[in-house]
């Protein structure tokens, strides 16, 4: 499913629940037209806390959120607290970040993710894995397509092998007390391209 945001959306004075949890992640395609979501706020101690709370086989396009304040407990970001295959461009986000393990201004935990062009310009506070852009990058996950195990195929998993971030940068205070990044907390992966990025 696609769905586009056409125009700007203020959330002041309200409690957002995030699109997609573990039981039924977010799998879509969602992008901006240049519209921009303002005043996200998400509270308590919960995991998988963003706009996007989990997302997979999903891409997230020219999004771009403004003075978020997100609070969660583990894997929590401004715009996806946990996406598995996934490819974000051309996203920005702007706030407040606050939660334990594994997390980051634009996302709490990526594995297996293209992420091109994106901005986090805010605060990160967190415990461990705590990242500006990313809290925990990674090469983990036993999904494809439902199969647990391993990857569909040789030539399906081929796609994901170069898995990289390019071009993104964060301008951020990041406080944790483990494994704590200026653009990624922890990357749990040998052979992932990290290019042109601040």
């Amino acid at each position: 499913a696609r769905f586009r945001i056409s125009k700007d959306i203020d959330l002041s004075g309200r409690d957002w629940v995030p699109i997609g949890t573990r039981e039924n992640p977010f799998t879509g395609h969602l992008e901006s037209t240049g519209a921009v979501v303002s005043n996200l706020t998400i509270r308590g101690d919960r995991d998988g806390q963003g706009l996007v709370g989990v997302m997979e086989h999903g891409m997230l396009a020219s999004v771009t959120l403004a003075s978020v304040d997100v609070e969660g407990r583990d894997r929590v970001g401004g715009l996806v607290g946990d996406g598995d295959y996934t490819y974000i461009e051309n996203c920005g986000v702007s706030g407040s970040v606050r939660g334990r393990d594994r997390v980051g201004g634009l996302a709490g935990y990526l594995d297996w993710n293209f992420c091109e062009f994106n901005l986090y310009r805010g605060e990160v506070t967190g415990r461990e894995e705590v990242g500006g852009l990313i809290g925990r990058w990674a090469r983990e996950s036993r999904k494809w397509s439902g199969c647990e195990g391993g990857m569909a195929s040789a030539n399906v998993q081929s796609i994901w092998v170069s898995a990289f971030i390019r071009g993104v940068g964060a301008i951020s205070r990041v406080r944790g007390a483990k494994c704590v990044g200026g653009l990624i907390g922890y990357v749990a992966a040998n052979g992932y391209n990290i290019l042109n990025s601040f």
